[in-house]
């Protein structure tokens, strides 16, 4: 079942456990069967029916014989049902590779960036146009102020100019 499909030859350790923490089977030679070690989470839980999944970076004692060929590996519980019941009789525990899962999160974290880079990219000339526009927004409206001011200025002028007429003319109808 281990060796005869592509899942199976992704398998770096096969493992057997009673649910009471005896290791009933092993694929690893230099482990001791029959031996009863100490319940990790992964094992206690999968006794309840859950299959778990960790990296497991191989420093406990069991793991001790996988640990000198790898630094972690991906390990998995998964319970195993008396045929035709619910009953939980062992806990099957794999041990795979993590060189594919390296390489795939390589690829994804690389992706990531691309597109968190592009994104940034993207932001960055979007705002780059919007400042750009809104400072040639802010420059045509100072240019009109000037001119407005401007125009005003040369209004207030003609209006002395005029009101000084007017007291001139009235001064002189005054006069006549």
């Amino acid at each position: 079942l281990v060796q005869d499909n592509p899942i199976g030859r992704q398998i770096v350790a096969l493992r057997i456990w009673s649910i009471r923490g005896k290791l009933l089977y092993t694929s690893d030679t230099t482990s001791i069967l029959g031996k009863t070690y100490p319940m990790s989470e992964g094992l206690l839980r999968a006794r309840l029916g859950d299959v778990i999944s960790e990296i497991s970076p191989l420093n406990d004692e069991e793991n001790a014989s996988l640990g000198v060929q790898y630094s972690q590996l991906l390990e998995i519980y998964s319970p195993l049902w008396r045929t035709g019941t619910n009953e939980i009789i062992a806990v099957a525990e794999f041990y795979q590779s993590t060189e594919d899962l390296d390489q795939e999160i390589r690829v994804l974290k690389q992706r990531s960036w691309f597109v968190v880079g592009l994104a940034i990219l993207t932001m960055y000339f979007l705002l780059a146009g919007f400042v750009r526009r809104a400072g040639d927004t802010i420059t045509n409206q100072q240019v009109e102020l000037a001119d407005k001011v401007t125009q005003l200025t040369d209004l207030l002028a003609k209006n002395k100019k005029l009101q000084t007429r007017i007291r001139q003319a009235s001064a002189s109808l005054a006069q006549l």
